[in-house]
């Protein structure tokens, strides 16, 4: 049974996407395995689902109050970056929003699910991020406006079907970007449509299919539209370039685990992860989001052994936490010898706040003329959008002055002015919501 948690591995953060057709996208990126077991699994739930409990089956993210909390289970609003479950015994409901972003989608009880939007923009009308889509058994889920998937894995049971379709030939398009989608039986469907697809440097896998690989591979003229298993399509296959790709896909890393702790006392994140099997493996970056999963920055580096049949187990401290604190993820980028990337699953800790009595907190400091410094404030929430006047000078008095608008912006400019001063002492003034405080910096 798959376990519908964020694969383990993220999209790359600059995307290198490449629109394909239906033909294109099959010969590049399926991967596909024959069922042996008559016996099929059911999807596993990700995460903590809200499910919809109205008796309206039109949902709609602006009117008819399809957000209310009086719809759905749970506490407050339904809001975005949560998982919806629909469980309506054979109901068919259709969601209608304008980019609006899921954690996942769960249908259960032959409940069906249309995603559309309710007016003709050239933009999404869904985003799912970073979960899972199931589809149960007698539920089919019908995209049908241009919808983007990112680090999601897609779960069919036996009986179910998910399409990827459009509602009109200009407003078709879908982007995949690392999504897996698991079929758990042959009656598992997955039907493509008329569809432009978008796919990004992650790639899809599909698993589960149910056809006959050496039949599809001596037919030269395959049916359009057409079946092979529990796929269908109504766009033409280069059935040459399909065949070449009929096996497994094998990763270069197998993970053990990974896991991030936080140490109170060091103040301090502690990354372990270990791997069972390892080709062609150049190393690893470790990456860190503060307070979201969409602003990746690189903070480290590991060696590898590169090649290892046998356990080998890795450590990596992140010795410099948000001084503000809040939830912080992380997640290894595997690099393999000639340049490709693979991302884990994300993990995440909860950091407080750092004691102290000044409210902004430079560091390192001293620091090194050519080491990058941070610059936090300790309660952001003291900031109420108010504007930040910063001044910074030497120990001659000759310096600058900026206005700005953002923290962030502040240890920016700080930075790039520092980066460029040279050695010696340094004042930094700033004002913010009736409040001021002065840090002497020093170079070396």
């Amino acid at each position: 049974m798959y376990d519908c948690v964020p694969i383990p591995f993220t999209p790359t953060p600059k995307k290198l996407e490449q629109k394909l057709d239906l033909k294109v996208f099959i010969s590049l990126l399926f991967v596909l395995f024959q069922f042996g077991s008559k016996s099929y699994g059911q999807c596993a739930e990700c995460g903590s689902p809200r499910t919809y409990t109205s008796s309206i089956t039109l949902v709609n993210d602006r009117t008819n109050q399809g957000l209310d909390e009086s719809r759905w289970t749970g506490t407050g609003d339904f809001l975005e970056g949560q998982i919806a479950k629909f469980t309506g015994a054979n109901v068919a409901y259709t969601w209608e929003a304008s980019d609006f972003n899921l954690g996942g989608i769960i249908l259960q009880n032959g409940a069906d699910l249309t995603l559309d939007r309710p007016n003709q923009g050239n933009e999404p009308g869904f985003t799912i991020t970073n979960g899972c889509i199931v589809v149960g058994a007698g539920s089919v889920l019908d995209l049908i406006y241009i919808t983007e998937l990112e680090n999601v894995i897609i779960c069919v049971e036996d009986g179910g079907e998910i399409r990827f379709d459009s509602r009109d030939d200009t407003r078709n398009i879908f982007t995949l970007e690392q999504v897996t989608i698991n079929l758990q039986g042959p009656n598992a469907k997955l039907e493509l449509g008329e569809a432009v697809l978008n796919i990004g440097t992650g790639g899809v896998v599909v698993t589960g299919w149910s056809g006959d690989q050496s039949e599809l591979c001596e037919n030269t003229n395959p049916p359009i539209p057409g079946t092979s298993g529990n796929i269908s399509w109504t766009d033409e296959i280069q059935l040459g370039e399909l065949c070449k790709i009929l096996s497994a896909r094998i990763l270069p890393v197998e993970y053990a685990y990974f896991t991030a702790d936080f140490n109170s006392q060091l103040r301090i994140a502690e990354l372990q992860w270990a791997t069972t099997k390892e080709w062609e493996n150049q190393g690893f970056e470790i990456e860190r989001s503060i307070n979201g999963v969409k602003n990746w920055e690189k903070i480290g580096n590991v060696a590898s052994v590169g090649y290892s049949d046998g356990p080998k187990e890795y450590v990596f401290q992140d010795q410099t936490l948000p001084i503000g604190g809040g939830n912080i993820f992380y997640r290894l980028k595997q690099i393999d010898f000639d340049g490709t990337a693979n991302y884990t699953e994300i993990q995440g800790i909860t950091v407080n706040p750092s004691r102290g009595e000044s409210a902004w907190v430079l560091y390192p400091n001293p620091s090194k003329n050519n080491e990058s410094i941070q610059l936090q404030l300790r309660d952001k929430d003291s900031l109420n959008d108010s504007p930040l006047l910063v001044r910074i000078y030497n120990s001659q008095g000759t310096g600058t002055e900026f206005l700005v608008y953002s923290t962030m912006e502040v240890e920016k400019t700080v930075s790039d002015y520092l980066r460029n001063a040279g050695e010696g002492l340094f004042l930094l003034d700033i004002f913010w919501n009736n409040e001021n405080q002065q840090i002497r910096i020093i170079r070396k």
